[in-house]
């Protein structure tokens, strides 16, 4: 889902999504494995992209991520969860033909 408007010169977007996923966990030193049946992901961002002199963009964007895996017990394996937040910022200079 996204959506973009403009602001003062530039334009500003904002995005969401949802993730729907499993996940496998094999560690090399018990050589078995735990599995993930259901885990969900979401995701954030917002960005803003300023045009200069005719053929060139400047855009800054951030992005934010997380993750939750509830795996299983297995034989040999307590089950657990395992949480994972990403975030990322970044500034992209564009030329245009």
């Amino acid at each position: 889902f996204g959506l973009v408007f403009p602001v003062g010169l530039g334009s500003a977007a904002i995005t969401a999504g949802v993730a729907f996923m499993s996940g496998r966990y094999t560690p090399q030193a018990q050589g078995s494995t735990s599995e993930a049946d259901y885990t969900i992901g979401t995701s954030l961002g917002a960005s803003y992209t300023l045009p200069f002199a005719n053929v060139w963009l400047v855009t800054a964007d951030y992005k934010w991520q997380a993750y939750d895996y509830d795996f299983s017990s297995s034989s040999d394996i307590v089950g657990y969860t395992l949480s994972e937040e990403l975030s990322q910022f970044g500034i992209t200079v564009a030329y245009s033909f």
